[in-house]
């Protein structure tokens, strides 16, 4: 408990949240994120028999409107949107393929159809 003007207060989750990934150590969180993977991958593997291929959004939202570049500025940082749904691919080594399926405001979002690693042909031909 911390004190505040004389009265006991609960931390906040984000405090306690705080306090416990200091905790870790580099090693033990990269350990971490080595068994996160290797456990995706696992289940990733096992859903194949059930399922062709998985279709997702490939985006948060859709892509924000950009001018371009200016000279002398440094460029815009992911000027045609965030990959945050992607990098789960990456990890898993899964083929994906993104579609632009459908648009917000006028602007595109993707639909990806993600695949088992090694079928990335099929998984084109699905995307067809």
């Amino acid at each position: 408990m911390d004190i505040v003007d004389g009265d006991e207060v609960e931390p906040t989750l984000t405090e306690v949240a705080f306090d416990h990934l200091n905790s870790y150590n580099n090693a033990s969180v990269v350990n971490a994120y080595c068994l996160t993977g290797i456990q995706a991958k696992a289940f990733h593997a096992r859903i194949a028999p059930h399922a062709d291929a998985l279709i997702s959004l490939s985006c948060p939202g859709p892509a924000p409107l950009w001018a371009g570049d200016k000279p002398g500025e440094p460029m815009a940082r992911r000027p045609t949107g965030d990959a945050i749904f992607n990098y789960a691919n990456s990890m898993l080594f899964a083929p994906s393929v993104t579609i632009p399926l459908i648009s917000l405001a006028g602007m595109p979002v993707g639909a990806q159809l993600i695949g088992q690693q090694h079928e990335d042909a099929r998984l084109t031909s699905y995307a067809r």
